[in-house]
């Protein structure tokens, strides 16, 4: 799973959209970033499931790199059915726990821990039942004009 929130590209878009937000953010909140602290860790983990979870059949088919799907299928010799119940059922939990988190980590201010929650909304809302991302639509146009 390591490598798969590594190529989600949340420690990446965190540190980028921290710099864009001024005094509150300092060296050691960007060196917290770049440790992968819990907090941020969650928000990977729940933008790379829900992306692979809704995007896997699309990229099977393309013959992309496997996704974690596959590489969970093979590793531990289970159906596509039981991976998507077992990752769906990780989602909520790493949800409750990046709640649990946003309260424990007292050092980092509010704002920028909204900065991580929001990251793991947006990938609630890009994967949440088909891939609005790159089947740009309706749907995310909407989001997009009612910010």
């Amino acid at each position: 799973m390591s490598v798969s929130i590594l190529t989600s590209g949340c420690y990446m878009l965190i540190a980028t959209s921290f710099v864009g937000m001024g005094d509150i953010v300092t060296d050691e909140t960007l060196k917290w970033v770049l440790t992968h602290p819990p907090l941020v860790k969650a928000t990977g983990v729940i933008g790379r499931l829900m992306n692979d979870l809704c995007t896997r059949k699309d990229e099977k088919e393309q013959k992309n790199v496997p996704s974690t799907i596959d590489s969970y299928m093979k590793q531990y010799d289970v159906k596509e059915e039981y991976v998507h119940n077992i990752f769906k059922n990780q989602i909520e939990d790493t949800w409750k726990y990046l709640t649990q988190e946003t309260l424990m980590c007292k050092h980092v201010p509010m704002p920028l821990k909204n900065c991580v929650i929001n990251l793991g909304r947006i990938g609630d809302v890009l994967y949440k039942s088909e891939d609005i991302f790159a089947l740009v639509g309706e749907e995310l146009m909407g989001h997009i004009k009612s910010l």
